[in-house]
C-alpha cells in the first residue's frame, strides 16, 4: 500500500511539476504568471503611477511634487527618488517577510520590480550602492536585504556594485515611530564614505527596500556629495 502511495505521489509531482507557491500568501498555484505572486497578491500591489518629482511618493495625476517636497521647511539632498509601490497590502507583506521573516527568496521578487523600474528611467549611473545595515542588525538578520536587491540592479545595469564603500558607523535606533525631525537627528553622522576618490564626480544609485521620510537616503546622499559625488538617485521598492 505504501509503495502504491509513493508511486501515486510521484505521479502527481510529475503531473504538476509547474506548480509554485505564492511567496506572499503561500498559496499553491499551478502556474507562475506574476513573478512568484498569485493573481490575488499581484492585484493587491499598489503601484505608484504618478510620482513626486523629488521623493517618489504617490501624487495626483496633475501634481508635480507632493506637499512635503513643495514645502521649503525641508529639502532633500538626493537628486531624485524612484519607488515602485506604496507600502501597503502585498508590498508591505513582502518587505516584512524579507526583513523580519528572513525569507531571502522574496528578494528576487522585489528586485525584479526594481530592475523593471530602473530600466524604464532615463538616468545614467556609474555605480550601485545598497543602504548599509548596522553590525548588530546584520548579526540578528544574517543578511542585508538591500545588498540582495542592489546586486540584481547592478547586474541589470552592468555597473559596479559597491557594498563596502558606504558604512554605517553608528547603530541607530529603529525609526518606525519617529517623526521626520527625529529621524533626521537619529541618522545624523551615522554613515561614512570609505574612499572619496571612488565617488568623486560619479552618479550613484542608492538602493533600499523602503523610503519613508527619506532621512536615511538624505544623510547618505549628503556624505556622498560631501566627498564629491555628482548626483545621487534613490531606488526603492516602497514608499511609506
Amino acid at each position: 500500500m505504501d509503495k502504491m502511495k509513493r508511486l501515486f505521489n510521484m505521479f502527481l509531482d510529475e503531473l504538476y511539476a509547474d506548480k509554485f507557491v505564492c511567496l506572499c500568501c503561500k498559496d499553491e498555484r499551478l502556474y507562475d504568471t506574476h513573478g512568484y505572486l498569485c493573481d490575488k497578491c499581484f492585484e493587491n500591489l499598489h503601484f505608484i503611477e504618478h510620482a513626486c518629482g523629488k521623493c517618489g511618493d504617490e501624487v495626483g495625476p496633475f501634481d508635480k511634487y507632493c506637499e512635503t517636497c513643495k514645502s521649503k521647511d525641508y529639502t532633500h539632498t538626493f537628486d531624485r527618488a524612484y519607488c515602485v509601490a506604496k507600502y501597503t497590502g502585498t508590498a508591505k507583506n513582502l518587505v516584512f517577510s524579507l526583513k523580519y521573516g528572513l525569507d531571502k527568496a522574496i528578494a528576487k521578487v522585489i528586485s525584479n520590480y526594481l530592475v523593471e523600474k530602473v530600466k524604464s528611467l532615463d538616468i545614467a549611473v556609474d555605480m550601485v550602492i545598497p543602504v548599509p545595515l548596522g553590525p548588530k542588525r546584520f548579526r540578528t538578520r544574517g543578511f542585508n536585504q538591500s545588498d540582495l536587491l542592489a546586486s540584481d540592479v547592478a547586474s541589470a545595469l552592468r555597473v559596479p556594485l559597491e557594498t563596502k564603500l558606504v558604512l554605517r558607523t553608528t547603530e541607530t535606533q529603529t525609526q518606525t515611530s519617529m517623526t521626520r525631525l527625529q529621524r533626521l537627528e537619529n541618522v545624523k553622522g551615522a554613515f561614512s564614505v570609505v574612499d572619496k576618490d571612488v565617488v568623486k564626480g560619479k552618479n550613484i544609485l542608492l538602493v533600499d527596500d523602503i523610503v519613508t521620510t527619506g532621512s536615511t537616503a538624505d544623510e547618505i546622499s549628503r556624505m556622498l556629495k560631501k566627498k564629491g559625488a555628482n548626483k545621487v538617485y534613490i531606488l526603492a521598492f516602497c514608499h511609506a
